[in-house]
């Protein structure tokens, strides 16, 4: 999803922002994942900030 709404932050302006698909497929993968890891970026802008700090 695409959105003229740009944030602004550490990483500059970004446009894509997570959908409600993204969000769905990431709790999937976080309900099911069996270790200990508790961040699960869902969506482009989320996992450019992760992966930036």
């Amino acid at each position: 999803m695409l959105t003229n709404n740009a944030g602004v932050g550490a990483l500059g302006a970004f446009s894509a922002v997570a959908c409600p698909a993204d969000v769905a497929e990431v709790v999937r993968q976080a309900v099911n994942d069996t270790s200990e890891r508790l961040h699960f970026p869902a969506g482009a802008d989320a996992v450019a900030l992760a992966q930036a700090g």
